[in-house]
């Protein structure tokens, strides 16, 4: 009877150990990964992309921290990702957008474009670019906002807004962000 109880034991132990190791792997965040407070959001930036916590761009109301903003070959360009005030869907929020923009004195005329999306990690929802006119510190500048609509699993509409100058504009971010853009 001793010999059964020890063995039910490590038995036992052993198939926690396993289950403790498939959990540990499942939630195992790739290199170099940023996950947004408050939203379960997840990027993989890549190096020419560094985080700031702190700092005037780090105000916002409704903003997620941390703030991506562009080195390198990104430089001057900013990912920003918000919570939205209450459960709108990604629809009902890309059409208020659209809205909003389209009435702005800074928007360029027939560059809003709006699509559906959907991420690598299964993240569906509503992309929005267009460009505008936004003033620097020393001049105005052409700028490109892309703008990713989705819930996150709390059904919270997120918006990561990616804006860069737009002879800047790279398809290698709206690549990034779409092949790395997860839920948490």
């Amino acid at each position: 009877m001793n010999l059964n109880i020890r063995t039910m034991t490590v038995f036992t132990l052993l198939v926690c150990g396993v289950v403790l190791l498939g959990c540990r792997q499942y939630n195992k965040m790739p290199p170099g990964a940023v996950v947004f407070d408050h939203t379960a959001v997840l990027l993989v930036p890549g190096a020419d992309w560094e985080q700031l916590t702190n700092g005037p761009l780090t105000e916002v109301q409704s903003l997620c921290r941390p703030v991506l903003r562009g080195i390198g070959t990104n430089d001057g360009s900013l990912i920003q990702v918000f919570a939205a005030e209450g459960n709108k869907d990604p629809k009902t929020a890309a059409d208020i957008l659209e809205k909003n923009v389209k009435v702005s004195h800074s928007i360029i005329n027939d560059t809003f474009k709006q699509e559906e999306f959907r991420s690598a990690g299964g993240v569906g929802g509503v992309h929005i670019s267009y460009d505008y006119n936004g003033k620097s510190s020393v001049h105005m500048d052409k700028l490109k906002a892309h703008v990713y609509l989705f819930q996150n699993e709390k059904k919270n509409c997120i918006a990561i807004n990616y804006i860069t100058f737009a002879d800047k504009d790279s398809a290698r971010v709206d690549q990034m962000i779409k092949g790395t853009l997860k839920l948490n």
